[in-house]
């Protein structure tokens, strides 16, 4: 659901609201239609198949400047 708390999950697309997203220019990844809302890494990390990996849950938060190290992303371009 579009609320705080909610768990986010890999699901098959079916173009319904809560697959639909934006990646904002000050680096937050919000639901389209709840912008308020953004998506933090989780507190726990384990390590992936590779150990430079590192995975961590994804959720739904209110944006806050006290959590934006966890809600700022970029994208990784070759060159990093």
């Amino acid at each position: 659901s579009l609320t705080s708390g909610s768990e986010i999950k890999l699901e098959n697309c079916d173009g319904s609201e809560l697959q639909q997203f934006t990646f904002n220019t000050d680096g937050t990844i919000r639901p389209l239609n709840a912008s308020d809302l953004c998506s933090p890494a989780g507190n726990e990390t384990r390590h992936g198949r590779n150990p430079d990996h590192l995975i961590r849950s994804l959720s739904l938060a209110e944006c806050s400047f006290d959590l934006v190290s966890l809600q700022q992303w970029r994208a990784r371009t070759t060159d990093d």
